[in-house]
């Protein structure tokens, strides 16, 4: 097996000396497609042992990736982009030779850690044959297809660290805005294509824009299909706009209507948040206990918060002792957040409540 890891970077000089060094050991050779750095990017991959090429930039991803593809020489391709870096990297050439050896016509999934405030995972196809079938396509959120068809997907046990979605990083980048242009571009040839219409939803939603974003969660629900993989975390995300339109009531209704999935803290975490919103306090405890329970598991679904199984449960069951004057249960749950997020700003502020209240 050779592996051919294939790039697309722009200006990533700060950024690319970390995802380089995670990939010592494990790649036979390095693509890299640059499609106009100003930064001195180039001669930093090229310096790296990189075959670099440079390519127009024409506001498609897909385009710039099946470039990277078509320079590459190994058989098998695994994709990062500069802001990542593998984690394990010590295992995961082993890791690729064991999926590649049981699964030669399947496309193998990494496990993303989205690092920022907000922490998300999620499971995203980067590693499947280098052959002409397997191609990139969409201009942004771009997909890996076989032949023009969705392949069958496997976990390789490969990890991997992002930065890109930290707020200083979406900010400068002015990221939000670069991604709602180019998916409404998308919209135009593919207008009803349930996943760029939930792509848009979230762009626009992180962008605070929660009615843009729920008529765009709305058009993506009317054109798929429950056993989408991105469907829970669709029906998710239309809840919280709603609630950010300050209509809970609503969403708790809508979401008490459709099959949500116990076995995934997200959707138990929104419910209890809706619940806590509309005064079921006792609902909202179960729930939030039960989003306890999930600690360490990563759920079906598409995108998941780790938060939603640990600290934040813990944070709001806090709270909600703390207003009903149970001054030791309160403690009690803030120390538990703290145990899973030491860092957890709100948590440590309600102790330092109770110590006063105390004092």
């Amino acid at each position: 097996m050779r592996v051919s890891v294939c790039m697309i970077v722009r200006d990533e000089a700060e950024a690319l000396p970390r995802c380089l060094e995670s990939l010592r050991g494990v790649a036979d050779e390095l693509v890299v497609v640059d499609t106009g750095s100003l930064d001195g990017t180039p001669a930093l991959a090229r310096a790296a042992g990189a075959r670099v090429f440079d390519c127009e930039w024409t506001e498609d991803f897909a385009a710039a990736r099946n470039r990277s593809l078509e320079q590459a020489r190994g058989n098998w391709a695994l994709v990062l982009d500069a802001d990542e870096r593998l984690c394990d990297p010590g295992a995961a050439r082993a890791r690729l030779e064991s999926f590649a050896a049981a699964h030669a016509e399947c496309a193998g999934q990494l496990l993303v850690h989205n690092l920022g405030p907000e922490e998300s995972r999620a499971l995203l196809t980067r590693f499947f044959p280098l052959r002409p079938e397997w191609r990139f396509a969409g201009r942004i959120h771009e997909r890996v297809l076989c032949s023009g068809k969705e392949p069958p997907r496997a976990r390789t046990g490969l990890e991997i660290e992002h930065e890109g979605y930290r707020p200083e990083i979406v900010a400068a980048r002015g990221k939000l805005e670069r991604n709602a242009r180019l998916l409404e571009r998308e919209l135009e040839q593919h207008a009803s294509d349930p996943y760029i219409w939930y792509q848009l939803g979230r762009t626009r939603a992180v962008a605070g824009e929660h009615v843009g974003a729920l008529e765009a969660f709305e058009r993506a629900l009317a054109n798929c299909t429950d056993d989408v993989a991105f469907a829970p975390h669709l029906i998710e995300s239309a809840a919280y706009s709603l609630r950010a339109l300050g209509r809970s009531r609503q969403a708790l209704g809508w979401l008490s209507g459709t099959t949500l999935d116990a076995r995934r803290a997200d959707s138990q975490f929104v419910l209890a948040l809706l619940s806590m919103d509309c005064g079921e306090l006792e609902r909202a405890e179960e729930l939030f206990q039960r989003c306890l329970e999930l600690e360490g598991t990563f759920p079906e679904g598409g995108e998941s918060a780790p938060g939603a199984s640990s600290f934040a449960p813990a944070y709001n069951l806090g709270v909600m002792r703390e207003v009903l004057g149970d001054a030791a249960g309160a403690r009690r749950w803030y120390e538990r957040a703290l145990r899973s997020r030491p860092d957890h700003a709100e948590s440590r502020a309600g102790l330092e409540r109770l110590a006063r209240g105390a004092s």
